[in-house]
C-alpha cells in the first residue's frame, strides 16, 4: 500500500492526497415520475460507447462471481468514521450489496439503492439469507426522495461514473448530516496497461508498445490480456482507462460542496478459477450489461476454450482498490 504522509495544495487543487492504507427518518419510495426518470438515466447515461447498459440480465451472475472487497477495506473505511455500528448509511448504485452487505453485519442501519430491479432483488435475498434488516429502493442516485440530512455517510462503488455527477453531488450533499461523509470506491483488476501506467485497453492491431515488456511468464496479466481481446472482439465500444491523475483524486463536481478528508490506493489478490472468472466476465459492464443473451452465450464459450488453453483451474489476479473519502465543506 502506498503511503504518502501529507496533502499538498496546487493552484488551489489537491495535488497529492494521503496514501494509507431500517431507520424511521426514511420517506417511503414514491411512484411520482420517478420511475420515468429510472428509465430515462438508464436510457441516457447508463452506456459505454454506443451500447445501452442493462445490468438485469446479469445480475445472478453478478451476485455470485463479482469479487467483494477484502476485509482490510472495510477495516480501513472504519477508521476514517465510514461503516460503523449504528451508522445511517445509504449505499448508492448498490447493486447486489457488495458494499451494503458487510455494512450491515457490522451493524450499520443501511439503504441500498440501484436502478436495476434485478440488482436490488439479488441483494435482497443476500440479506434475508443473512437475516439482515435493510432497507432497498430502485431510484436514481440523483434524485432518491428521502428527507435531508437522512445520513450519517453516503457510499457509491463502482458506479460513480455513471451518474450525473453534478446533480448527484448536490442530492449527496443533501441527504447527508452536518458531519457526513461520502466515500467513493472500485476494485478493478490490473492488466498490462495498468501495470505500466498508461490508459485503455489496446485494441487488436495497434501496436503492443510498453505493454510488450510484460514478462510472458507474468501468467496473470496473459489471462487478462487475452480477455479483453476477446472482450473487444464481441463489443468493439469498448474502453477502459485506468489512469489516475489529480483530477481524478479531487473532481471537478466536488469543488462547490465537498473537501477531501483521504485518499487510499493499494493492490490485493484476488483468487479465481476458470469457472469464476468466466462469470466475472458475463457479469460486467462490457458483456452481460451489454451483449444480447445469444452474444453472451457465444462469448462465453470462446472465453471457456481460450482459458482451457491458457489458465490453469486456479490462478489469483491483482486487483487495485481505490478509496476516496469526502467530507462536506
Amino acid at each position: 500500500m502506498e503511503n504518502f504522509s501529507r496533502v499538498e495544495a496546487f493552484e488551489g487543487r489537491i495535488k497529492f492526497a494521503v496514501f494509507a492504507a431500517g431507520s424511521s427518518h426514511l420517506k417511503p419510495y414514491a411512484s411520482d415520475g420517478r420511475e420515468e426518470a429510472v428509465r430515462k438515466r438508464k436510457r441516457e447515461k447508463m452506456s459505454e460507447g454506443n451500447k445501452l447498459l442493462d445490468w438485469n440480465p446479469t445480475s445472478s451472475d453478478y451476485a455470485k462471481y463479482r469479487p467483494g472487497y477484502p476485509e482490510n477495506f472495510f477495516g480501513l473505511l472504519k477508521q476514517f468514521g465510514v461503516g460503523t455500528a449504528g451508522q445511517d448509511i445509504l449505499d448508492l448504485g448498490s447493486g447486489t450489496g457488495a458494499l451494503a452487505i458487510p455494512f450491515a453485519l457490522s451493524g450499520a442501519r443501511v439503504t441500498a439503492v440501484d436502478l436495476s430491479e434485478n440488482q436490488i432483488a439479488e441483494a435482497k435475498k443476500i440479506a434475508a439469507e443473512k437475516n439482515l434488516d435493510m432497507k432497498f429502493a430502485v431510484c436514481p442516485a440523483e434524485n432518491t426522495d428521502f428527507a435531508d440530512g437522512s445520513f450519517d455517510a453516503i457510499t457509491a462503488s463502482m458506479c460513480f461514473g455513471y451518474f450525473d455527477s453534478a446533480r448527484a453531488a448536490a442530492e449527496i450533499s443533501r441527504l447527508l448530516r452536518k458531519e457526513g461523509l461520502l466515500m467513493i470506491s472500485s476494485i478493478i483488476w490490473e492488466r498490462p496497461e495498468n501495470a505500466l501506467a498508461s490508459g485503455g485497453i489496446r485494441r487488436p492491431g495497434e501496436p503492443r508498445s510498453s505493454a510488450a515488456n510484460i514478462p510472458a511468464e507474468d501468467l496473470a496479466l496473459k489471462i487478462t490480456e487475452k480477455t479483453e481481446r476477446l472482450i473487444l472482439k464481441y463489443n468493439g465500444n469498448v474502453a477502459r482507462t485506468g489512469s489516475l491523475d489529480a483530477t481524478e483524486i479531487c473532481p471537478g463536481w466536488s469543488a462547490e460542496k465537498f473537501r477531501l478528508k483521504t485518499f487510499h490506493r493499494y493492490k490485493v489478490g484476488v483468487p479465481f478459477t476458470r469457472e469464476s472468472w468466466r462469470g466475472r466476465i458475463r457479469a460486467s459492464k462490457w458483456i452481460g450489461a451489454a451483449l444480447g443473451g445469444e452474444e453472451v452465450r457465444r462469448f462465453d464459450a470462446e472465453h471457456e476454450k481460450l482459458l482451457e488453453e491458457i489458465a490453469p483451474e486456479k490462478f489469483e489476479i491483482k486487483h487495485t482498490v481505490k478509496i476516496q473519502i469526502f467530507e462536506l465543506k
